[in-house]
């Protein structure tokens, strides 16, 4: 091989590489726009779409960040003092100011802050005093702070941090598209800055449209698709509008397959982010409303399913069950709390949830009660904890048992909520993440004076079983199991961690721990829950408040991470078998702590379910005598008029739909592959040593010119060194980044 040929040709395939590491990188982040837009077209989007059209545009809306969550509020003296003396942000001892548009104030305090600072939500909240004010200065200020904005990010394409974040662009491109809504009949109307609200409109289409930038396994990935809708609709005019409301409209009807269960749940694993998504899409909806061209009935039928559940999650104090990523804080989006004439029983498989309301007590006629068990489960779905089978407790209108919720993505716990830990799903101590569809089987029974419901999954290791049973007179006993199944797990841990809420304490005269028993006053004036623990040989309580190395005792409790009780039980493992039992017995004005017992458990061979198991378990005293019996497929209630029931299994068929939901996300996964991750320091690193490794090769071939080498020697040189940067190319672009 001649040297030309052989230095070209290390040239070309450094080249490559340099090329395989940059150009998706540059790809990533460069944003083509359009021309100007003329005088005629903005003529036409002063008018059109209507103002009234497009004032019902943003209604709904969840992606835009409010300056409510830092006590900033919609008022004039609100915002004028935020503009004399700047506002004061977590972590930080003096105030900044926001506004005019300044850039130190985007990446201080914590990332809660950042996301919303990148989102325009300073410029949003002036739009919104201009709105209900029609005072022309928050008007300009607003449209001042978007386009030094829209400076800012053209002179920092390559910025790390929230700058490119998917949710924050997403934002930006509502408040840019409420800004041209305002902007364009007010009195300070200016042409040469609508060209600019058009060109930094244009740029954030743009980005929004590249495939690359896709967030398609999330609810930002929704946002991104509204948010092009959104701007389809009100820069209808402008050269890439049908191309952001085509690719909006087709990736959202995408989405609905697989984001979403056919009843309309949004499967995200909150009940939160249930809410927030019927937002999100209630403004496509509304998108769709402005320019028919956008318009989906699939996703008004999808909106009408999501709103339905409403009723079903509402409380009576207007908050919801704490499942997942959800915050214990009342929602406004709940309707008025009603009797919404709620079944006993309903459960809704496929989803993942049940809702069991017990007949109320004389004492809780005034509040609902109602136990929730949760155990959504979708493979690559957001916002996942380690939850299956967990229970949510709210009785006589106060919240008791529950999960630790919403633990924001900055805090150190953040880890440690998403585990095992953050809720009381029963678990093997040793125990990941537990795999989608691994419920085995789901049954229930209701009688007039109790609800049964049983729910049993394969965790791998062993089969778990948790057994719900809800009693007219606030009685709730919880029972979990673990039965060995083919792999050994003798000496193992069976692990149960009870969450009380933030504001219920630990009524020290009546709790005995000696004997397992813990006693919680509630807020409600002489309100107490009597909770008894028992289980299996070997069994350990510790209780736990503010834990310093897990999210054991601490919880989000209205915007605030706060310290809670815990009862951290573990029971070990013998001849392949464990129990943990919590009964809990709500008493009003009074020491007596009734006591529960289960005896007579009973397991033939094979998996634990209605032909081959079979209980005790009797309550007695505070005015209670029970006694259940679950004998194979029957459960009797044996009080003076003794009750009895045939159990239901609940048909496999769920297991069906949450295996079709799986495949689709997968087909999807398959088909846009992972996200692009700039790794911009990674990039720098390895462009380093390509640069290196080329010095070094330039150089070797200036001391062959000097060094007599055998021909054949030589050419296995030439030829290695060719086939090592073919080897740097293959390895940086199919093995490094991924």
């Amino acid at each position: 091989m001649a040297v030309r040929t052989w230095i070209t040709g290390i040239l070309l395939l450094a080249v490559a590489y340099f090329l395989t590491i940059w150009f998706p990188f540059w790809e990533y982040y460069s944003v083509s726009t359009s021309d100007d837009v003329s005088s005629e077209q903005v003529s036409v989007l002063q008018h059109k779409p209507s103002s009234e059209a497009l004032s019902a545009l943003f209604v709904d809306d969840a992606i835009t960040i409010s300056l409510d969550n830092y006590d900033v509020q919609v008022s004039v003296n609100s915002t004028r003092s935020m503009i004399d003396h700047g506002i004061v942000l977590p972590g930080m001892a003096h105030p900044i100011h926001v506004v005019p548009f300044n850039p130190v104030s985007l990446d201080v305090s914590n990332s809660s802050w950042q996301l919303a600072a990148h989102s325009l939500t300073v410029a949003k909240h002036l739009l919104d005093l201009y709105e209900r004010e029609k005072d022309p200065l928050f008007l300009t200020m607003a449209k001042d702070y978007i386009l030094a904005y829209a400076t800012y990010e053209r002179i920092n394409p390559y910025k790390s941090g929230f700058l490119y974040n998917d949710h924050a662009v997403s934002a930006r491109a509502v408040v840019v598209a409420k800004l041209w809504y305002l902007y364009r009949t007010s009195p300070v109307f200016d042409l040469d800055q609508a060209q600019e609200i058009f060109a930094y409109a244009d740029r954030i289409g743009s980005r929004l449209l590249k495939r690359s930038y896709y967030t398609y396994k999330t609810n930002h990935g929704t946002m991104q698709n509204v948010a092009l809708m959104v701007l389809a609709a009100t820069f209808s005019e402008l050269g890439n509008a049908k191309s952001w409301g085509k690719v909006g409209l087709d990736r959202l009807e995408e989405q609905l397959t697989y984001l979403v269960s056919k009843d309309g749940f949004f499967l995200e694993h909150s009940f939160g982010y249930h809410l927030m998504f019927i937002d999100i899409l209630a403004m496509g909806v509304n998108a769709g409303k402005v320019e028919p061209l956008i318009h989906s009935s699939n996703a008004d039928l999808m909106l009408q399913k999501a709103k339905a559940w409403l009723p079903r999650l509402a409380r009576s104090d207007g908050r919801m069950a704490v499942v997942g990523d959800t915050g214990f804080k009342k929602q406004s989006h709940l309707p008025p709390y009603g009797d919404h004439n709620r079944a006993p029983l309903s459960i809704y498989p496929e989803t993942g949830l049940a809702f069991l309301n017990p007949t109320l007590s004389l004492r809780c006629q005034q509040h609902a009660s109602e136990l929730t068990v949760y155990w959504s489960n979708f493979a690559k779905h957001g916002h996942k904890h380690w939850d299956d089978m967990s229970v949510d407790l709210y009785l006589c209108g106060e919240q008791w048992w529950r999960a630790a919720g919403y633990i924001p993505y900055w805090h150190k716990l953040r880890k440690s909520a998403e585990r095992w830990q953050s809720a009381n799903a029963p678990h093997i101590v040793t125990e990941s993440a537990p795999a989608s569809n691994r419920i085995q089987s789901i049954e229930h029974a209701d009688l007039p004076e109790l609800r049964y419901f049983r729910i049993e999954r394969d965790s791998g290791k062993g089969i778990i079983s948790r057994d719900v049973i809800t009693f007219s007179n606030d009685t709730f006993v919880i029972d979990q199991f673990v039965q060995e199944s083919g792999a050994e797990i003798s000496d193992e841990q069976f692990r149960v961690s009870w969450t009380m809420s933030a504001d219920k304490v630990l009524d020290d005269k009546l709790s005995a721990p000696a004997k397992n028993r813990f006693v919680f006053s509630g807020a409600v004036e002489d309100q107490k829950l009597h909770s008894q623990f028992s289980g299996s040989e070997s069994t350990k309580i510790e209780l736990l408040n503010k834990s310093s190395n897990s999210v054991l005792g601490w919880v989000e409790h209205e915007g605030k991470v706060e310290g809670a009780y815990t009862l951290d039980i573990q029971s070990s493992i013998t001849n392949g078998t464990a129990w943990i039992m919590n009964a809990s017995f709500l008493e009003h004005n009074t020491g007596c702590t009734p006591l529960a017992t289960f005896s007579k458990r009973a397991i033939s061979a094979g998996t634990v379910n209605s032909d081959n198991y079979s209980f005790t378990l009797s309550v007695q005293g505070c005015g209670r005598d029970y006694e259940v019996t679950r004998n194979r497929g029957v459960i009797e209630l044996n009080t003076n008029t003794p009750q009895r029931v045939a159990i239901t299994s609940v048909p496999d068929d769920f297991k069906s739909e949450v295996t079709r939901i799986n495949s689709v996300t997968q087909d999807i996964f398959d088909e846009y592959g992972p996200r692009f991750r700039p790794l911009l320091s990674y990039r720098i690193k390895i462009s380093i040593f390509g640069c290196v490794i080329l010095v070094v090769v330039l150089l070797s071939i200036l001391l062959l010119r000097y060094i007599q080498l055998p021909n054949r020697v030589r050419s296995a040189y030439m030829y290695s060194t060719l086939l090592a940067w073919s080897g740097l190319v293959v390895w940086v672009s199919f093995f490094y980044f991924n």
